[in-house]
């Protein structure tokens, strides 16, 4: 029984039903490219920003609307689409309800899958 209550209390979705904070998340050895800091995942329509201070924001989805010399515009045409901030101390917020063209200069990395 002790086991399963674990499984629950582990999933983000009953954590927050619950009023817990997100737990931290473990410390990894994994090292980021210096190459990218963005990923863009075509089918899902959803751009990951990795930065270096230790946060991801995800927002999705957004439709790739221009390219021009290493700069990205994001969602030219304001559609809604969801913001979501992930820090490593577990901090989490969700807006569902930004507009706001986004802009993203240097290379992305375009994920297919």
């Amino acid at each position: 029984m002790k086991e399963r209550i674990m499984y629950f209390l582990e999933d983000l979705d009953v954590r927050r039903q619950l009023g817990q904070p997100p737990r931290k998340l473990k410390m990894t050895n994994f090292v980021m490219p210096e190459k990218y800091n963005f990923f863009y995942f075509v089918h899902k329509k959803k751009l990951l920003k990795i930065c270096q201070d230790c946060h991801v924001d995800v927002l999705s989805p957004v439709d790739l609307s221009l390219t021009t010399n290493n700069f990205y515009i994001f969602n030219l045409e304001c559609d809604e689409y969801t913001y979501e901030y992930y820090s490593s101390d577990g901090v989490v917020v969700v807006d569902p309800s930004y507009t706001a063209p986004i802009v993203a200069r240097g290379p992305i990395k375009f994920i297919d899958k």
